[in-house]
């Protein structure tokens, strides 16, 4: 049985607020998606495959460093479900939420992360497949604008 949804998501974080991608550990470890030179990746995703009541096969077109590649994922369901939104004593009305979990590999040579060194001893700093484990949870559009939390999950 055939799913059929599509997402769009760009994220972008300035390194002033940290939580840049890294591959790798400990001190030798670097930023490969070059925060200062290029702050955003951009993932445009749809499910193209029910395998199961809550899996799914789904790929994604991720771009990182202006390089795009279509990249298959693993997607589980984790659901749907409403929550509260509160400013101060009142309840604005309630948000749906969604979530998700997806799984890929890619290879990193893929989208010009080549940067890499050697282990002292032996070995290799990073590996040329990279796993991404996606851990998402979304809110209705509507729900924010309605509700006022859009402004909120803004900043």
């Amino acid at each position: 049985m055939a799913a059929s949804s599509s997402s769009g998501i760009t994220a972008s974080r300035p390194p002033s607020k940290g939580k840049s991608t890294r591959l790798g550990y400990g001190p030798a470890s670097r930023n490969v998606t070059s925060t200062c030179a290029a702050p955003t990746f951009w993932m445009s995703s749809r499910f193209t495959e029910r395998t199961g009541g809550t899996t799914f096969k789904g790929e994604v077109d991720l771009t990182i460093r202006g390089v795009t590649r279509t990249v298959p994922l693993d997607v589980i369901s984790l659901g749907e479900w409403k929550t509260p939104y509160w400013v101060g004593e009142e309840n604005r009305g309630e948000l749906l939420r969604i979530g998700f979990e997806a799984t890929t590999k890619i290879n990193r040579h893929d989208f010009g992360v080549s940067w890499q060194d050697e282990i002292p001893g032996g070995g290799v700093v990073v590996s040329s497949e990279i796993e991404l484990n996606l851990d998402v949870e979304a809110i209705l559009l509507d729900d924010l604008e309605r509700t006022g939390a859009i402004e909120y999950y803004r900043e």
